[in-house]
């Protein structure tokens, strides 16, 4: 069974983010956007990896437990992984809305920067 993703549109109140989440060892490694990813945009998005969150969100959509907030499928698919290391994940997203190479490169900390995987980058 190949692999999946999911990005949601994370409400709390007034604001939002984007969780994007990426199926791997029986969890979603899981980091938090501040725009949702699309196909074609060649602009680096700050990533903050948090806690890795459980297969089922996968198909979740609606409130969060402890007044967290709602969360809303923007598109989910398959994602076939290309590289990985600890220092950057190389992947192409197949969904519904998103079809595109893109990686994950860390930074420092919790900090990364998720963009569209460029041939020779």
């Amino acid at each position: 069974m190949p692999s999946r993703f999911v990005i949601l549109q994370h409400t709390v109140g007034e604001s939002q983010h984007w969780d994007f989440m990426l199926e791997r060892a029986g969890v979603l490694a899981t980091w938090r956007l501040d725009r949702p990813p699309t196909t074609g945009d060649d602009r680096p998005i700050p990533a903050i990896k948090i806690d890795d969150h459980r297969i089922a969100y996968l198909d979740y959509e609606g409130p969060i437990s402890g007044a967290r907030g709602s969360v809303q499928r923007v598109c989910s698919g398959e994602v076939v992984y290309a590289e990985m290391t600890d220092r950057i994940w190389r992947f192409e997203l197949k969904g519904a809305s998103i079809n595109d190479s893109f990686q994950l490169v860390y930074k420092d900390g919790q900090e990364w920067e998720f963009h569209r995987a460029v041939s020779g980058s």
